[in-house]
């Protein structure tokens, strides 16, 4: 799963994972969807969707998979600031490059973000705790 491996590569850099880390829980990197009663601040990795590329001999070996990363935190600002870092890691800084290279199975030829939204994440209990939100959408091109 890409997913899985756009996590470890994420838990690679130092930043994201201070941030992402807690005695409590270990790394709160999750694939799907954050679990109920978990700490903040976390990253969730959710693949939405995934296409083929076709020559004209037929089938390619490379994919195009979007993939929504999710970034929460207790403020707009910190899970703003957290998805910042992702993005650094992911395309990189402003008129830098994004990240080329392996990512377990995968070879990753380029990365762009192609949506951004901020939200609140409605609570799922009794509580009116909404979870600030960071979600951004990627799409990897790899093998």
């Amino acid at each position: 799963m890409i997913e899985q491996e756009v996590l470890k590569l994420l838990a690679g850099d130092a930043e994201i994972l201070q941030r992402v880390t807690s005695q409590a829980h270990g790394e709160r990197l999750y694939i799907g969807r954050i679990p109920q009663g978990v700490e903040v601040p976390a990253v969730v990795a959710k693949k939405i969707g995934r296409s083929e590329h076709y020559g004209l001999e037929g089938r390619e070996d490379s994919f195009l998979t979007t993939i929504q990363i999710d970034t929460y935190d207790q403020t707009p600002a910190l899970a703003d600031s957290l998805a910042e870092l992702v993005a650094t890691k992911l395309v990189g800084p402003p008129g830098g490059s994004d990240y080329r290279g392996s990512a377990g199975d995968h070879e990753i030829e380029s990365i762009e973000c192609t949506n951004i939204r901020s939200e609140h994440q409605k609570p799922t209990n009794a509580s009116d705790n909404w979870r600030p939100r960071d979600s951004r959408d990627y799409r990897f091109h790899h093998s």
